[in-house]
């Protein structure tokens, strides 16, 4: 398994891994105060799926011009997510709850509001889906 650490090099990343920026919160030693950047965990809830194959080519083109346009603040794209279960003390339950998360995406933004606009902009919205932007907690 390839080194992951906070210290790890580009090179010992797996090779998908290595255009994206380290999205841990945590900070790296040699890393200075002024230099951090946040990252926010953009949750995807919701949403249609397309009802042709050209409206999918449609909503993907769409998607890429989004995440293109965020440049070096997309931290990690993510992915759509499939059916969830959720796991409480009383056991697993099919579903994901009453609002199952449906993808992801990570920015780094200088604050909520930096990261909100970076959200307005996605076109998850335009299908009725809502978006939970969620500082990552710095360790």
């Amino acid at each position: 398994m390839a080194d992951v650490t906070p210290g790890a090099t580009q090179r010992s990343l797996p090779r998908c891994l290595r255009r994206f920026r380290h999205s841990s919160p945590l900070r790296r030693d040699n890393q200075k105060e002024e230099d951090f950047v946040p990252n926010y965990v953009l949750g995807f809830h919701g949403g249609k799926y397309p009802e042709s194959p050209e409206e999918g080519a449609g909503i993907m083109a769409r998607w890429e011009a989004w995440m293109g346009g965020l440049g070096d603040a997309l931290v990690n794209p993510g992915n759509p997510l499939g059916k969830a279960k959720t796991l409480s003390s009383a056991g697993v339950s099919d579903g994901g709850g009453s609002n199952p998360l449906t993808g992801f995406s990570i920015v780094a933004a200088d604050d909520m509001d930096a990261a909100l606009a970076m959200a307005m902009g996605c076109p998850h919205l335009e299908f009725d889906g809502t978006i939970e932007v969620a500082e990552a907690m710095r360790m």
